[in-house]
């Protein structure tokens, strides 16, 4: 068994015998913006920052504690109902990095930090 870190956070264990198929035959995480793409296909949508009201209530499935937390910050942050959407879409978009199909609790809250520097220095 061979060890590695990747991105500093993350330790994957991989069998020494898949090192040595050859490269194009190891699984390998979906690279960034693939998922969107898939989940954006057959529309003018590009990318997550473009979905509509209707493609984020489609498309970024929140988990009950995920939908609480947000509930929350908007109460207790006056954000607006568009701040809240585009919450949402940078959270989607965090998700598809972590390959993670629901919008969990720890990807609401990477979202709120951003938009709370978005808001402290723009």
């Amino acid at each position: 068994m061979v060890e590695y870190c990747k991105f500093f956070e993350t330790v994957y264990t991989i069998p020494a015998k898949a090192l040595r198929a050859p490269l194009r035959l190891r699984v390998s995480p979906p690279k960034p913006g693939q998922t969107q793409k898939k989940r954006c296909k057959g529309t003018s949508v590009l990318c997550n920052a473009q979905m509509s009201y209707r493609q984020i209530k489609q498309h970024c499935a929140v988990t009950a504690g995920s939908k609480a937390l947000l509930k929350k910050a908007v109460d207790e942050l006056g954000l607006s109902a568009r701040t809240h959407d585009k919450i949402l879409k940078v959270a989607r978009t965090i998700s598809d990095l972590e390959a993670s199909a629901d919008i969990l609790p720890q990807h609401i809250c990477e979202a709120i930090q951003y938009r709370r520097l978005d808001r402290d220095f723009f």
